[in-house]
């Protein structure tokens, strides 16, 4: 039987929710490995909320060797999960079917199908990882206050992980030929605008949405272009200057 979760109104504190409630969700993602929106209707929680709570976890744990994953995932899946990845990564979305992704996993085709539902099943899952890895290779589960290394080695990240990114590209541009993954494609940047707000508030510059999504912004069109011309010395500077004139705009709010 299906162990039975709690629901927010199974917890009336004063403080809205709490650490049982939280402590809950955050293993739903981070142990059993359930998508964050999925996770968050169901417990009826905002998904940057949730996101929020479990990127503080993540921030929370020892860095060592013996650190165990984040995720407990089952034998195959999570290699199923990135071989979706790198076909669509390389071919587009288009060319992502049960058969291409077995083949890229050295797998029957049938497993594809044992772990996943359907081929959106796989798509979400593969989002949620994508972007859970981009945005701690990106600094964004940093709980640093210093504005000196923020977003520090992005660029790197972006070099080391292209295929992340470039998946992450398509998945954009196909919601543009494809309504059905708009709402996909909107969670990721409400995730990504969330977290960008997080890391500028520890920072000194307030709780400021319309900043955060202004510097996301600057900071999704660099990875874009480094993506695509493979330039990450001008990423880098213009990283540099970006932190330069956010310096400039906290002197200003003191």
């Amino acid at each position: 039987m299906r162990e039975s979760r709690p629901t927010r109104s199974e917890h009336p504190t004063s403080s809205r929710y709490d650490a049982s409630f939280r402590d809950h969700a955050v293993r739903r993602v981070t142990v059993d490995g359930e998508p964050q929106a999925v996770v968050a209707r169901d417990m009826g929680v905002g998904e940057s909320t949730l996101r929020r709570w479990v990127a503080n976890w993540r921030a929370s744990q020892p860095v060592d060797s013996s650190r165990p994953a984040l995720r407990a995932t089952p034998p195959g899946r999570q290699e199923l999960v990135e071989a979706a990845v790198r076909v669509v990564s390389r071919g587009g979305l288009r060319s992502m079917t049960y058969r291409s992704v077995a083949t890229e996993a050295g797998v029957s085709h049938g497993l594809v199908r044992h772990y996943f539902g359907n081929l959106d099943e796989l798509l979400v899952v593969a989002m949620e990882d994508v972007v859970s890895r981009t945005m701690e290779s990106g600094g964004m589960f940093s709980l640093s206050s210093d504005l000196a290394d923020f977003s520090l080695g992005l660029e790197t990240s972006v070099e080391q992980d292209a295929e992340s990114q470039a998946f992450i590209s398509e998945m954009v541009v196909e919601a543009r030929r494809q309504p059905r993954l708009r709402p996909l494609v909107a969670h990721m940047y409400e995730a990504l605008r969330a977290s960008t707000q997080v890391q500028l508030e520890q920072r000194g510059l307030g709780n400021d949405p319309v900043l955060a999504a202004v510097v996301f912004a600057a900071l999704d069109g660099l990875v874009f272009q480094q993506l695509a011309l493979d330039d990450p010395d001008t990423t880098r500077v213009a990283l540099a200057r970006l932190r330069e004139v956010l310096e400039i705009l906290r002197h200003t709010r003191d």
